[in-house]
């Protein structure tokens, strides 16, 4: 019997912050690199370990890239009732994206599957 996902309604997640840290020159053609900063707050009183990731960037003249894997950045974060993690990672885009994501898990006692949305961030290189 498959497992259902849940909304995860009392994890919080928050884009702190989306900086533009320069340009890189890659197979001779210019890529911006953004790095952004993130913080995911557990407000159920259930413990929840994050076990997943998905990134979905939209340029704006280009097909869209998915990235999906294990973790968050190397690590599969537990965190108890009012527990935050902070990270930040970085993309390179040629032009302006949209990008939205997701995390994934698992609350401790119940096994309830569950994901929560990344409210979709701009990174703008004009």
């Amino acid at each position: 019997m498959a497992r259902r996902l849940n909304l995860a309604s009392n994890l919080e997640v928050v884009v702190d912050d989306v900086v533009n840290v320069g340009t890189e020159m890659i197979n001779n053609q210019i890529y911006h690199r953004y790095v952004y900063f993130i913080t995911i707050e557990n407000k159920n009183v259930e413990p929840i370990i994050l076990t997943a990731r998905k990134w979905i960037i939209s340029e704006k003249n280009t097909s869209k890239l998915v990235i999906e894997g294990e973790g968050i950045v190397g690590e599969k974060p537990h965190l108890g009732f009012g527990e935050k993690f902070s990270y930040n990672s970085s993309h390179l885009i040629q032009d302006d994206a949209t990008v939205c994501g997701a995390f994934y898990g698992m609350y401790e006692n119940s096994q309830d599957l569950v994901y929560k949305n990344v409210p979709c961030f701009t990174m703008s290189v004009s």
